[in-house]
């Protein structure tokens, strides 16, 4: 047998032993590299892009002169990028840019593409290296009366002043053509302006004014003046009318309060005073006095005009039924009981009840029939 130790020693005998142990605990694979342990040692199996003992060199992609028309190549991590020349473009600078594809003329120009470059033919009226420029039409001052000109593509438009028109501003406008004066009135022209001679009952630049006889303030209470021609109409707050608004409205003339109550008229209203035993806005709600449930011992009201009255059970009386009462028969054999009865009612502060005597003509004996209300 042999020591636990790698290096066991026996009576005599010398034994060295040496475990193999996993070679790729020290991660010795660089950029991304899987390690393989074997005997005593280990193989990377590189990532793209990389390779040596353990991966530890990038691979030149630009070694084959990728980039094409003097692209200048930039070595990356399993890749390439090529920094392409003016006029070039693609992975491999391989394609002429078409300079004309931004579409640099302007204004409907036909562009023309060339290396590195390209030439726009402008549309009539346009000039510049992109046909950016307008030519200006108005250089010649075409317009007259002191109107304005706005160039245009190829032409001008000439904005007049008040008063003119016409393509170059040569005609004076008439302003009475557009019949502006109204209600019958006369129109003489001037120069950029007009002049309404007014009828009779109307004003305003344009005769369409009718006098406002609402300025006075002819409507009372609140109520709002409508102006007609040559006159006036109120339309009356609530509660008011008349012409001028001035009649207060009784709203108590239709006798809306009802069961002899007396009505009072306010403004725009009306309030009424109920007599004893009615309710409501017009008095015409009775109402019910067994509401508050006043009988008791379950006893029956009965609601009557401004009153009630309680139909009380067996055992109870009282304007609410609230009082008992207990109906008994007591039999005395004679006076001396009847004395000493009285005696114990007092003592226990009960009420000395009416008693009647009722002779016997059989047991010569008097009977007490009491009634305790």
């Amino acid at each position: 047998m042999f020591d636990t130790d790698l290096n066991g020693e026996r009576t005599g005998w010398t034994i060295e032993y040496q475990a193999d142990l996993d070679d790729c605990l020290s991660n010795p694979c660089q950029n991304g590299g899987l390690c393989n342990d074997g005997d005593y040692t280990y193989t990377c199996t590189c990532a793209s892009g990389w390779f040596g003992t353990n991966c530890e060199t990038n691979i030149d992609e630009c070694s084959s002169n990728p980039c094409a028309n003097g692209g200048t190549c930039v070595d990356n991590v399993n890749s390439h990028t090529c920094l392409c020349t003016a006029g070039w473009r693609g992975a491999t600078c391989h394609l002429d840019i078409d300079e004309c594809a931004s579409n640099p003329c302007r204004n409907g120009a036909q562009c023309t593409d060339g290396s590195n470059s390209y030439q726009c033919y402008c549309a009539v009226g346009y000039s510049g290296f992109n046909c950016e420029i307008n030519i200006n039409e108005c250089s010649s001052s075409p317009c007259f009366n002191g109107a304005t000109c706005i160039d245009g593509v190829n032409g001008y438009t000439c904005q007049c002043v008040d008063g003119w028109s016409g393509a170059t501003c040569v005609t004076n406008i008439d302003e009475c053509a557009s019949n502006p004066c109204a209600n019958g009135g006369t129109c003489s022209d001037l120069v950029n302006s007009y002049l309404c001679n007014c009828g009779a009952g109307w004003r305003g630049i344009n005769c369409d004014i009718d006098y406002n006889e609402c300025v006075s303030n002819p409507c009372s209470n609140g109520g709002e003046c409508i102006n007609g021609i040559n006159q006036f109409s109120c339309v009356c707050a609530p509660g008011w009318q008349g012409l001028r608004c001035t009649t207060d409205i009784d709203e108590c003339a239709s006798n809306p309060c009802q069961n002899n109550a007396p009505c009072l008229n306010t403004q725009n209203k009306y309030t009424c005073y109920c007599l004893p035993g009615w309710t409501g806005t017009n008095c015409d709600i009775d109402i019910d006095e067994c509401a508050g449930i006043p009988c008791q011992n379950g006893a029956t009201c009965i609601n009557g005009m401004n009153t009630y009255s309680c139909q009380c059970p067996d055992g109870w009386s009282g304007t609410h039924c609230e009082i008992e009462t207990i109906e008994h028969s007591i039999n005395f054999t004679n006076m001396s009981d009847v004395n000493k009865f009285k005696i114990l009612m007092s003592a226990n502060c009960l009420a000395i009840p009416v008693a009647k005597f009722i002779q016997s003509s059989s047991s010569a004996r008097q009977q007490l029939q009491t009634i305790h209300k």
